[in-house]
């Protein structure tokens, strides 16, 4: 029967933007995909809050984006409708699940993915954990 794994993505940092960087860090594992999807959507939401949270600039994950100056023109025209008197990213202590679902879709920017596996005996969780002393990517 198979299991679906929660994966981190890794980020790297490229002095413009980050770039994602394949699968990272098994943050869970569950036995239907519905389940998957719903862990992947409230994990993604997190980790928006916690970009958010760090003052980190939510345009450098979108920045190589073919579109990204109409994503930005969206996205400022979002804030601004809905955070009206907030300065930068203040707006994240406001920010509600559902703003940042619409954030996330806007800007098809997602943290985590979902990888089916046979069984839970296949994964390998060590084999994705994230050296950070040793590495240059940054989960979210």
């Amino acid at each position: 029967m198979s299991v679906y794994a929660i994966h981190k993505i890794g980020f790297f940092y490229t002095d413009d933007a980050f770039e994602a960087s394949g699968e990272g860090t098994v943050v869970k594992i569950v036995h239907s995909l519905d389940e998957a999807r719903k862990m992947k959507q409230a994990e993604d939401i997190a980790s928006l809050k916690t970009v958010l949270q760090y003052d980190l600039r939510i345009e450098e994950f979108y920045t190589y984006h073919d579109k990204a100056r109409e994503l930005d023109k969206q996205l400022q025209s979002f804030l601004a409708e809905n955070f009206p008197n907030q300065q930068g990213s203040e707006f994240y202590a406001h920010l509600s699940d559902e703003q940042a679902k619409y954030i996330l879709n806007l800007l098809s920017l997602q943290f985590h993915q979902i990888a089916e596996y046979d069984d839970e005996e296949s994964i390998d969780v060590t084999a994705f954990e994230n050296d950070e002393e040793e590495s240059e990517l940054s989960e979210f």
